[in-house]
């Protein structure tokens, strides 16, 4: 009977979930993996009142009874507060400092020559992937426009905002975060799709594939995938290779994009050209 009377009713879950918004309450916070903490303790109260519950990580709950700077239960009913009707969906990854800095892509590593803003590529559509290094520490930033100019993603110094929206499914965890579109959609150009299936028939067989992945994998270093469109073409980055994807006038069905392929964290590839300079474009 404790026990039953200990587990919160689903109804009152599922309101305070919702009145979070689906991340942490705590608005420094963004992990989306949530407990329930009960600001009116349960075992001094023993009532489940939603007015005095609240959605939380474990981290934050675990600072809530814990430590030095504790989270009190006056920053708890602010928190409840503060409006959750959010148009995007966001998320950011931390990445240590570090004196080498790298971007890893498909097999290949990508490194400056010096610290600075390093443009990997910028296509005419406004789609770009680029990073900048500033006293050893590594931020990277990213736009996806659609083909009807609408922007899907836009990432800014390791942090992503995303519109709410079906299509779209943003998946994190601490260090990482994906974002993956319908390839029924044709975010990605139907012609690239062709090209990257030809080389690779298993991509988007499940029926979606990667618009942006960004994976810390070592301090100063970050993994990251996804596509960036050019009218019919597009600059495709899977696990394996960094493919350019852009048909000719000759075998147009069996046609493959060019990839560059390499040995992971053993080929790097520097970068010394003028700031302005993207290291890869269509020609």
């Amino acid at each position: 009977m404790a026990e039953n009377a200990r587990r919160i009713p689903r109804k009152i879950r599922e309101k305070i979930l919702d009145d979070a918004g689906g991340k942490c309450a705590n608005p420094g916070c963004d992990n989306s993996r949530l407990e329930i903490h009960h600001i009116k303790q349960w075992a001094v109260y023993k009532t489940h009142d939603d007015k005095h519950m609240i959605a939380v990580c474990p981290a934050c709950h675990d600072a809530c009874h814990f430590g030095k700077m504790k989270i009190t239960d006056e920053q708890l009913y602010q928190w409840k507060g503060i409006s959750k009707e959010a148009r995007y969906a966001e998320s950011h990854i931390f990445v240590s400092s570090s004196p080498k800095t790298r971007i890893s892509a498909g097999t290949v590593t990508l490194e400056a020559t010096k610290e600075r803003e390093t443009v990997i590529f910028d296509l005419p559509s406004l789609n770009k992937l680029q990073y900048s290094v500033k006293d050893e520490w590594l931020k990277v930033s990213a736009t996806l426009v659609d083909r009807l100019g609408r922007t899907v993603l836009k990432v800014t110094d390791n942090n992503i905002r995303i519109n709410i929206d079906d299509d779209l499914i943003l998946e994190q965890r601490p260090g990482r975060f994906r974002v993956t579109v319908p390839v029924n959609k044709f975010y990605l150009p139907a012609t690239a799709l062709m090209l990257m299936r030809n080389s690779d028939p298993s991509y988007g067989a499940d029926g979606r594939i990667i618009a942006i992945d960004l994976e810390v994998i070592k301090p100063g270093q970050v993994r990251v995938q996804g596509f960036w469109p050019e009218g019919n073409a597009a600059i495709v980055i899977t696990e394996k290779s960094i493919n350019f994807c852009k048909c000719g006038d000759v075998d147009y069905i069996n046609a493959v994009p060019i990839s560059i392929i390499g040995e992971g964290d053993e080929t790097v590839l520097l970068f010394d050209g003028a700031v302005n300079t993207p290291m890869f474009q269509f020609e």
